[in-house]
């Protein structure tokens, strides 16, 4: 089978398409024949060394989510059969990821795609809206409160505003001026550019003057003290990604005491246990149309290099996938 390995660590030309040997299941594993995968920030982590993989080193396959039909079981597998529409989510750290044809996964990674849901829609709201429901859940997400999206134009800040409304909350979301028309037509209450130099005053101004109760937060490091200074008394900031240390020093630590603020950590790669209960529940808001997760760019295989440099690229909008079996939309 065709799959994206590395044998080192560097930037997008260490990356190399080649045959390789397809896996068979575990006891308790299934495994995918992948349609398509999706394109994730962590992916180039792990690729440049910043998060080395799990298993045992390079070479070594990149990839967290697809989505596709289970090709073979695992003999204590009592919930998938061959055939199964399936999408997966979590991999590509302590095992072989999803740039390949096939792949071996967990049985608790997995669940059943609805079959009015394409491939892609799996694909890309397996990371998506699984991490979109883990940060709500760490914030406390209540019906009414006031919920703040930083990045909401982006992979999973477009699929928590849309959780979160779908939840009952009235949710705020940041982005580039470029991209929120494209925000505002997934239902949030109010958009804020995320440039603005005073965020709390621009999001009180947007919600009538409530502060926020969560903010789902992906780059804490760099928003941290905007993000305390639009929070209220109690309010959570739950941190999905931070890419440098979270400092809190002088006014900003005295605000964040004085508003009893918590720093809420969640981690998609760290929680790999639940992912199959999440994807289930992802499944169920996908079937209902509760949300859509929008497809940014799609590449083939092959280009997995240009995929994950558009993901990096600022001004996208939605997520990013390879066309892994070269059959197009299904």
């Amino acid at each position: 089978m065709r799959a994206v390995r590395i044998h080192e660590h560097g930037d997008e030309s260490v990356l190399r398409t080649e045959e390789v040997d397809r896996p068979t299941p575990a006891p308790d594993e299934v495994v995918l024949a992948v349609h398509t995968a999706a394109v994730n920030p962590f992916d180039t982590y792990i690729r440049e060394g910043i998060v080395p993989p799990e298993d045992g080193g390079l070479p070594h396959v990149l990839g967290g989510d697809a989505a596709g039909e289970i090709a073979a079981v695992g003999d204590d597998v009592v919930a998938f059969e061959p055939g199964d529409r399936a999408f997966v989510t979590g991999l590509g750290l302590d095992g072989p990821g999803t740039y390949a044809e096939y792949v071996a996964v967990p049985d608790h990674r997995v669940a059943h795609l609805p079959a009015a849901v394409p491939f892609e829609a799996g694909a890309a709201a397996a990371e998506t809206v699984t991490t979109s429901l883990m940060a709500l859940d760490r914030g406390g997400v209540d019906a009414g409160d006031v919920v703040l999206v930083q990045g909401a134009a982006g992979g999973v800040g477009h699929a928590a505003v849309q959780v979160a409304a779908h939840e009952g909350a009235f949710v705020v979301g940041t982005s580039s001026p470029g991209s929120m028309d494209g925000v505002r037509d997934l239902g949030v209450d109010a958009v804020v550019d995320y440039a603005t130099e005073d965020l709390a005053a621009a999001v009180l101004d947007a919600t009538g003057g409530r502060p926020v109760d969560v903010v789902v937060e992906t780059h804490a490091a760099a928003n941290v003290a905007a993000d305390v200074g639009t929070l209220a008394t109690g309010g959570t900031i739950a941190v999905l990604g931070e890419d440098d240390d979270i400092t809190l020093a002088g006014p900003t630590a005295g605000l964040a005491k004085g508003k009893r603020a918590t720093l809420a950590f969640a981690s998609h790669m760290r929680s790999t246990e639940h992912h199959g209960e999440a994807l289930a529940a992802a499944a169920r808001l996908l079937r209902r149309n509760a949300v859509e997760v929008t497809v940014d760019a799609t590449f083939p295989l092959e280009e997995a290099g240009a995929a994950q440099r558009h993901c990096l690229s600022s001004g996208g909008f939605g997520k990013t996938l390879l066309d892994v079996s070269g059959e197009g939309s299904a």
